[in-house]
């Protein structure tokens, strides 16, 4: 037997958990014309109705999904740097 440490978990299914929902949804309600939250909002959607349909495996729509978040992050970390330099000028 493995130690409990070493034992794999199943990764956590958040697409019906109505709290994680209603973020997303308040999210796009406070930024509807953000490209980088419509296309995370969007590709959540898609991939939970996938993952719902066996058409993906969870763990990896999660892998797709952490991939595009950290995406969506460096681009608004390269918006916010470029609008400091541009405000320094």
């Amino acid at each position: 037997m493995l130690p409990s440490a070493v034992v794999a978990q199943e990764p956590t299914n958040h697409c019906h958990k109505p709290e994680v929902a209603a973020q997303w949804e308040q999210l796009l309600a406070n930024s509807p014309k953000d490209p980088i939250v419509i296309r995370l909002y969007a590709l959540r959607e898609g991939l939970c109705r996938m993952v719902d349909d066996g058409l993906v495996e969870l763990d990896q729509a999660i892998d797709i999904f952490n991939r595009e978040h950290a995406r969506g992050v460096m681009e608004r970390m390269e918006e916010d740097n470029e609008k400091r330099r541009e405000r320094a000028l």
